[in-house]
Parts: C-alpha cells; structure tokens; sequence
C-alpha cells in the first residue's frame, strides 16, 4: 500500500526532504522518527513517500498530516470521498500552531496522534505519541570544561502558557549582573549581550563541553515534551528544565522549584557540583531503563504503523 507524508512546513514535501537530517535547520536527529515510521511500514511492505514521487496512477491509500494542513480542507474532504484515510500527528503547541486543537479539524482524520495529556482524555481516535528520539551508542558524561550554557533563539510571546520570558529571564540575571560562568548561543540575539557567543550548526556538539544545560520549552502544557531535555542527556550534560512527571527525580533540576534567579544560582554554584556525579549517575540509569524506551524514534515509528496497518511483526 502507498501513503504519502505532508508536512505543514512545505519546504519538507519535496524529494522526500522530510526523512532528510540535513534539510532541518537547527537539531540534532529531528529526521528521526518519520523514519523509523517509514521502516516500520516498509516491513509491512508498505511505501511511505512525499506526494511529488508518486505518479497519478499510483493508488493511495492514505496521507499522514504532519500538523494540521491549515487550508487544505478541501483536500481532506476529497480524501475521505475517495476512501483515502487521514491521519494527523500533533507535534507543534497550541501556542505555536492552534489548528491543531479545533475539535472541528479533528473530524477530518481517521486517527491522531498526539502528545497532549489533555487530548488522551478525549479516548477513541486519539493516541499517544511521545517525541521521537535516537539514542546514541555511546554518551561521554565527564571531562566538561565550562559550567552552564543555554541554546535558544530569541522569540517573545504575550500568551499565558509561552515559557520564552523563562529563557530571558535567565538571560538578563546573568548579563545584568555581570556573572561569568554562562554563555548564549542562538539567533537572533543582540551581540552587545556579554554572554551571547554566537549561532551554532550542532547543540550537542556546543552542549558537550557544559555541565549544566538551560532547556526550556517554547511552552509548557501537559505531556509537552520536545527533544530539548534529550539533547543536553545525550551530550552528556544536566538538563535544567521544568518538574515533569515523566523524568525520574535528579535525572535533571527543575526551574520551577526554586523561587528566584537569586536561588537557582546559588544552588548552580554552590550545591549542584556536590551533587553532580549524583546526576550522572541518575542520568545514565535513566537512559539505560525500560522507561525511557518509550521516547526512542523506534517506537514512535512502531506505534504509528501499527495503528495505521495493524497486525504483528510491522
């Protein structure tokens, strides 16, 4: 059976650009799980394409929306006229991408594929989907040289569950206060900004050299989770992210516990080295159990294709 892939962002639906890594801007691994949803398919002797590298004599059997197609309705009705089935994977926030959570586009999908705790309530078509991740072979946890960095662009937003004024806050302690130990990276960022040291092609590859990683999501909602927290682990560093019910405890430190920069720091610089082989420790066991499992790119791509096509062995 053929289905084609459509990504909301068009610059992915041609050429099969979106099971390419290097047709993604900024991260590390973002390819990853449509492709292990393309492999588990192909076992099934399913093809999984962009819609350009099939011709109109192939008979489809099925579109998997990447983000609701805002503006493609018409197409989505014509699908189902034609016994094409849809099916949409939610990756973006409400914040960033608020079509995704209209119950009225939901209507047009057979099934949904979603982070969203709030949308699994729903039952029936909805499923769920954790953030596909590649879990390197080898991860290096000691020999850093710098103590805490940060990665983001600058973006601001006005909406009540936006975390960007988390980043800047951190940012401004910082650079306000003249503190060394902390260094900016990203777009977008003004140079006169003591800490900011400029874009970088791999996050890991900066984040590698830091013992303590800031890594706050866009926004925060229940089940979002996103590779931020992945890539500091994999680069062998100590996330500083929000408390969240799917890390075990002292796997990262949660942003949201303290109560000001003032403490935060203050644990950063006199507490957390005492406890940084603690970390690692919990970090490396983490990574090795069962639990994290649920996260691998593998089985974001095998819960997908066995919705889609059933049966064993896909």
């Amino acid at each position: 059976m053929n289905y084609i892939i459509h990504n909301y962002y068009d610059v992915y639906n041609k050429n099969d650009a979106v099971f390419d890594p290097n047709a993604y801007s900024i991260g590390d691994d973002l390819a990853g799980g449509v492709c292990e949803l393309r492999t588990a398919l192909g076992f099934k002797e399913h093809k999984l394409q962009t819609r350009d590298l099939y011709s109109d004599s192939d008979e489809i059997h099925g579109i998997i929306y990447q983000d609701y197609p805002t503006g493609r309705e018409d197409e989505l009705r014509a699908n189902i006229e034609k016994g094409i089935k849809n099916y949409l994977i939610i990756y973006e926030s409400p914040m960033i991408k608020p079509d995704n959570y209209i119950s009225e586009n939901h209507v047009f999908f057979d099934k949904i594929f979603t982070w969203s705790d709030d949308l699994m309530t729903l039952g029936g078509k909805y499923r769920k989907i954790f953030w596909p991740v590649f879990f390197p072979e080898y991860i290096k946890f000691h020999d850093k040289t710098k103590h805490a960095c940060m990665i983001a662009c600058n973006k601001t937003s006005e909406h009540p569950h936006s975390m960007y004024q988390d980043r800047n806050t951190v940012i401004r302690y910082y650079n306000d206060q003249n503190l060394n130990g902390f260094d900016l990276y990203g777009h977008g960022w003004d140079n006169s900004l003591k800490c900011y040291k400029g874009t970088v092609k791999s996050k890991r590859q900066v984040m590698k050299d830091y013992k303590f990683v800031y890594c706050m999501e866009n926004a925060r909602y229940n089940g979002y989770i996103t590779e931020k927290p992945w890539d500091v682990w994999f680069s062998g560093s100590v996330p500083i992210y929000y408390n969240n019910r799917y890390f075990p405890e002292h796997t990262y430190i949660p942003f949201d516990l303290f109560r000001n920069m003032d403490e935060l720091y203050d644990f950063l610089y006199d507490k957390a080295d005492e406890y940084y082989e603690m970390y690692l420790d919990q970090i490396s066991k983490w990574l090795l159990s069962s639990e994290s499992k649920l996260f691998n790119a593998k089985n974001f791509g095998y819960t997908i294709a066995m919705e889609m096509v059933g049966g064993k062995n896909v």
